[in-house]
Order: structure tokens, then C-alpha cells, then sequence
């Protein structure tokens, strides 16, 4: 039986901090309920009381223009999923992103800076209008919210990536520098961090993009990592104790977070329930002597019924699409 959590809900930082002593890092998920897309509010009333059980950290993505997530943040759906939150005594990590996929003609898709309407199209992070839009928001967001934690980017390499973004790329991290700075003044306890996609770095060897940030001036270096991406490790009896070291080679002084990890358990990867679970084992395993302050699985739940998926991340979930309990879930709960 789950054992229901107290009604209280702590500050956040109070929270962080009884977890940190407790076992060295906190837990997290993106709680997706069951039976997606035909879930109902039980459905997610439940997802969030399992989660509950096994966890502290919920991550909050509001999937709007960052300009757009105030008022999005201030709707009936977002504070309701929050009021869920709370009261399951889960932290939520805000997530606030500077890019998004978007077509280029001559090109196709690529990773493009997102950019409020009513400015000229050839913006960059260097604009001054776009810099004081951008840290008033932030800053909306950490009076207004207190969050323990703010993700001021997501796989931000990938941003990189793209030939045209690299010049801008330094404006971004002084952008990164100077909203620190600012929402320190508003939520001293928020934690900022920046987030980077493992497998890419590797894949493209861009691991001094993370030194560009300055420890003074962020307080996690954070990753994703679904090493099953990486066609060196589409095993997880591949994954060598020593996957994650690199990281320690970049980040200093400065915490880690992973704020994504997940191993599919689609047979279209060649994998299966068992992998999966092997994988979190060899993942411990790996970041055992790292300073590793958040590990947050992708999913809750499956998004598709085993099967009937059409690609294999629909199986990253901890739980079956029907809710039933996965080979990886007590692995997750024990830890």
C-alpha cells in the first residue's frame, strides 16, 4: 500500500534540505497520469499520489512562448495541477526556455531563438529589448512563485547546434549571468540551472559550452540522458561505471542535476522491462561518485500501450500505459 504523505506541505528549500540529508539527492518525474489521452481527473488525482510515494520533485513544463507563461502559469488548469503538487507535498522545478523547433526554409527544422511577436524577426539575445523582456519575466516568475528550483534552458547545445545560433550563444550565457543575479535579489533560496543534452555533447564533442558558465553565476549544471539514443550504448550492459566522469571534468565546483533520464522498454529498440530496470541500476551506479543533487526520470507512465507504439520513446515510463506496475518502478522506489 502507498503510504499517504502528510497534508502540510514545507517550503520548498525546507523541503530540499530534509531530502539532502536523507539520501544525497532528490527524485523527480514528469507526473503523467494513465490511459493517455483519454485520462480522467481521478487518473490524475492518482498519478500525482503515486508519484507522491517515490519522490519529491515534479517537473513543470507550461509548453507556451516564454513570454506567455505567466498567464499561463495564472490559469485554472496550470494552478490546479499545482494545487496537486502541494498538496502531494511535491516540489515543482520551473522550466523556462529560450528556443523552440521551428522551420527554416532551405533548411527544414532547426533550433530557433523564440521571439515575442512584435520584434523584428533577426533578434538576438544581444537585443536590449529582448534582455529586459526576458529578465522582467524571470523575475515576474521567482517573486510571484519562489521556486525552488529554475531551469533558464533545456538542452541548450542543441541551440548550439545550429551554425547560424553560435555567435549568439555567449549573449545567452550573459543573459544566464545577469538574470542570476536579478532573481537572487526576489528568491534568494532559488536554485538556477541550465540544462544540457548528454548524448548530444558526446555526439558532438561540445562539452566546453559548459564552461562558458561561470560557478559564481548558476547553481546546477543539469543534464538529459537516455543513453539508448546513443548507438555506442543501445545496450544498457554497455553503460561503463565511468559514463557520466566527463562531467566532472566541466562543471568545478558547480552540482549536477539530471533533470531527464530514461531507458525505452519498446521492442523497437530491441529492449524490453528488464533492460530497462538494468538500466537505472548501471545508471546509480554511474553518477555514485558524482555530486548529483536531482535525478528526475522522464515519465510516470507510458504514453502507449505496449505494442501499440509508434516509436519507442512512448515506453519511457515507470508504470505501464494502464497504470500496471514496470519492472523499473520498485528499482525507482527503492532508492
Amino acid at each position: 500500500m502507498i503510504r499517504r504523505p502528510p497534508r502540510s506541505t514545507p517550503k520548498p528549500s525546507s523541503a530540499a534540505s530534509d531530502v539532502y540529508k536523507r539520501q544525497g539527492f532528490l527524485m523527480g518525474m514528469v507526473v503523467n497520469p494513465k490511459n493517455y489521452p483519454n485520462f480522467t481527473i481521478q487518473d490524475l488525482e492518482e498519478a500525482y499520489y503515486i508519484a507522491s510515494s517515490s519522490c519529491e520533485l515534479v517537473n513543470l513544463w507550461l509548453s507556451v512562448p516564454w513570454w506567455e507563461e505567466e498567464e499561463k502559469l495564472s490559469s485554472p488548469s496550470t494552478k490546479a495541477l499545482l494545487n496537486l503538487a502541494y498538496k502531494n507535498k511535491l516540489t515543482p522545478i520551473f522550466h523556462t526556455n529560450f528556443w523552440s523547433l521551428q522551420y527554416v526554409e532551405g533548411y527544414g527544422i532547426a533550433p530557433l531563438l523564440d521571439i515575442p511577436p512584435d520584434m523584428p524577426p533577426n533578434t538576438t539575445m544581444q537585443n536590449e529589448e529582448f534582455r529586459r523582456r526576458w529578465l522582467e519575466h524571470v523575475v515576474n516568475i521567482c517573486r510571484e512563485w519562489q521556486p525552488a528550483f529554475y531551469s533558464l534552458g533545456n538542452e541548450v547545445d542543441l541551440f548550439y547546434n545550429y551554425e547560424p545560433n553560435q555567435a549568439d550563444f555567449d549573449n545567452y550565457v550573459s543573459l544566464v549571468a545577469e538574470s542570476f543575479d536579478e532573481i537572487k535579489k526576489v528568491s534568494p533560496h532559488t536554485k538556477v540551472m541550465v540544462v544540457f543534452k548528454m548524448e548530444n555533447l558526446m555526439d558532438k564533442n561540445t562539452w566546453f559550452l559548459i564552461d562558458k558558465f561561470h560557478e559564481s553565476k548558476i547553481d546546477l549544471i543539469a543534464f538529459t540522458s537516455y543513453p539508448y539514443l546513443n548507438e555506442s550504448y543501445n545496450d544498457p550492459s554497455r553503460l561503463s561505471s565511468d559514463y557520466y566522469a566527463v562531467i566532472m571534468e566541466r562543471v568545478g565546483n558547480v552540482s549536477i542535476a539530471f533533470t531527464e533520464i530514461g531507458w525505452s522498454s519498446s521492442s523497437l529498440i530491441n529492449s524490453d522491462e528488464e533492460k530497462q530496470a538494468e538500466f537505472l541500476l548501471k545508471f546509480m551506479e554511474a553518477i555514485e561518485e558524482l555530486p548529483v543533487k536531482i535525478v528526475c526520470w522522464l515519465f510516470l507512465h507510458d504514453m502507449a500501450e505496449g505494442g501499440k507504439e509508434k516509436n519507442a520513446n512512448e515506453l519511457l515510463g515507470l508504470r505501464a500505459h494502464n497504470g500496471a506496475e514496470k519492472k523499473v518502478w520498485q528499482h525507482w522506489k527503492n532508492l
